[in-house]
């Protein structure tokens, strides 16, 4: 009791204070898809079981081929998982120059799940996770890929007449394996150079996801959607128009496709591509923090520069796992997912070229289900009309998702984590009686 002058307040101070608990938080998987010992696992996806200690395949193209496409991505990551580990030893390609390590391998649900090191070219080792004190990384790989490119090329012509050359390729399991960790590591924003590493401590999960190639596909697909005119139009009339023309079966598509027709200030054709990716094996409870959103550039023609820029958007379709026509509706042509727009001219080709996430990007992502986004140009995805050239097409060829899976499908790299909730600070009431 406090004598304040001649009047008696009583002062009852309600403190709450928030203490900050430390707390560990154990993702779990949606399903019993992780085994922490070799041997069978536990029934993944479409009622498979993986036996790691069984014979490796003499070919994966071939059991992959041979089997049902609700089946491939988990024997696909089945296979992989036999490898085991990979010793440290030197990376040298367009995506990566240093040095990776694969301590293990495990088959998930879609794909497979891979613990690794990794250090730059002067043998300074990555620290991963937000600061940095990951030792051993978590890379999670949803329909990996199989195929790499084999040195040796074939000439295509497409629709249009343009000439250009792609990849051949051969299967190789490993190689596979390490240039997707190669290209996820180069995209990764969650890795620095400091004292923090933590030896032996593993990180919360990096998801690299991959589309599923046909039509349909297992619970993803890509391809492209647009409008063909068949007559000479207006630019804000053929991006609000109707789809008429659908492709999710080929290996590669014209994205961000545009022809102007004979007419001056008219036009004939718009494509988009779309790519949908399964992203449910992220945990319910995580978020993205970061992500890229890659596709791999065959060729690229804008002979006459009619000034267009390649953009990544959100989109919605009628169905996960096919394209229809309806699918290039402009309402479903929604807001950019990155900040990146490149100009088609200043596309790489051979190689594949990036577009981070942005914030509408990365909350975007999915963590229940598919996570759906495509490119186009930003003329398109603003409804302003290009520079017009009579007669001519701009456009990106892109690789889409192939049966076996190759290192250059589109891919999808998603560093995620359980969002931190802001502290709660109440502030003392104070009561004072008379």
């Amino acid at each position: 009791m406090l004598k304040l002058g001649n009047k008696t307040k009583w002062i009852i101070p309600l403190l709450i204070v928030g203490a900050t608990a430390l707390s560990v938080l154990i993702s779990v998987e949606k399903s019993p898809a992780v085994f922490e010992s070799p041997g069978i696992s536990p029934l993944l996806g479409a009622g498979y079981q993986c036996d790691i200690n069984s014979p490796k395949e003499v070919s994966v193209k071939n059991l992959v081929l041979s089997s049902l496409p609700s089946e491939r991505p988990y024997k696909k990551g089945c296979e992989m998982a036999k490898i085991g580990s990979v010793a440290k030893h030197k990376r040298a390609d367009q995506y990566f120059d240093g040095y990776i390590q694969i301590v293990e391998m495990v088959p998930i649900n879609g794909g497979v799940e891979v613990f690794a090191r990794a250090w730059d070219s002067t043998g300074k080792q990555y620290g991963f996770g937000k600061d940095g004190s990951v030792d051993l990384e978590r890379f999670r790989i949803i329909n990996p890929p199989i195929m790499v490119p084999d040195g040796t090329k074939t000439s295509f012509t497409n629709e249009f007449g343009q000439s250009h050359l792609r990849n051949n390729f051969k299967e190789d399991v490993q190689e596979a394996m390490l240039q997707s960790l190669g290209h996820t590591i180069l995209v990764k924003q969650q890795k620095f150079f400091n004292s923090n590493i933590i030896t032996g401590k593993r990180g919360d999960t990096t998801t690299t996801a991959y589309p599923d190639a046909g039509s349909p596909g297992t619970t993803s697909v890509d391809g492209y959607v647009g409008h063909n005119s068949g007559a000479n139009i207006s630019w804000t009339t053929l991006v609000n128009a109707a789809g008429n023309v659908v492709d999710a079966v080929s290996t590669n598509s014209l994205c961000a496709f545009t022809q102007a027709s004979a007419d001056s200030g008219l036009y004939n054709q718009i494509r988009r591509c779309i790519t949908l990716f399964d992203t449910s094996s992220i945990p319910d409870n995580e978020a993205a923090d970061s992500g890229t959103y890659s596709g791999y550039v065959e060729a690229k023609d804008d002979v006459t520069d009619m000034n267009t820029t390649v953009v990544a958007f959100k989109t919605t379709t009628a169905a996960n796992t096919t394209l229809a026509a309806g699918d290039y509706s402009s309402s479903k042509l929604g807001a950019l997912v990155s900040d990146t727009a490149t100009d088609i001219t200043s596309l790489t080709t051979g190689a594949y070229n990036d577009w981070p996430l942005n914030a509408a990007g990365k909350t975007n992502v999915s963590v229940t289900g598919i996570t759906k986004m495509g490119w186009t140009t930003a003329q398109d995805q603003a409804d302003s009309a290009p520079t017009w050239q009579a007669n001519s097409t701009t456009d990106a060829t892109i690789s889409m998702a192939d049966t076996a899976g190759t290192t250059q499908d589109p891919k999808l790299v998603v560093e995620s984590s359980v969002p931190v909730a802001a502290p709660v600070i109440s502030k003392p009431l104070i009561f004072f009686t008379q």
